[in-house]
């Protein structure tokens, strides 16, 4: 199926992590960032359920380009907390608060769809919103 981003950017903000790790990874899917390199569906879909314990996920993409097999994007993406989440990745957040962050992807596509997203968060700190 042709990868469609527009289609990927609803299927994401819509929060289901399994439908969207069956719909745009493959099996052998390559997530990686500077601090994560995940391997597989399983992999990525239990990063996924963890990362959005008590998060809502938006992405808000601002740029993103195609050139054959390859997609780039600059995405904002903002994490509400639904739940208090010292822990969070990106600073402690508190049930209600919000922190944007910048992120640059690259995808490897393939006939399946996406595959080996490779993402990590613009350096320093995030912006609070």
């Amino acid at each position: 199926m042709p990868f469609d981003y527009a289609a990927y950017e609803e299927d994401f903000n819509a929060g289901d992590d399994d439908a969207l790790v069956e719909r745009y990874f493959t099996e052998d899917a390559r997530f990686s960032g500077s601090s994560v390199d995940l391997r597989g569906r399983e992999e990525i879909r239990a990063f996924l359920h963890q990362a959005h314990d008590g998060i809502r996920e938006t992405m808000r993409p601002q740029v993103v380009t195609r050139s054959g097999t390859h997609v780039a994007a600059e995405i904002d993406t903002d994490f509400q907390a639904t739940e208090d989440r010292p822990d969070f990745v990106f600073g402690p957040l508190a049930r209600g608060e919000l922190t944007t962050v910048k992120f640059f992807v690259t995808y490897e596509l393939d006939a399946a769809g996406r595959r080996s997203p490779r993402c990590g968060p613009r350096p320093g700190r995030p912006d609070r919103v």
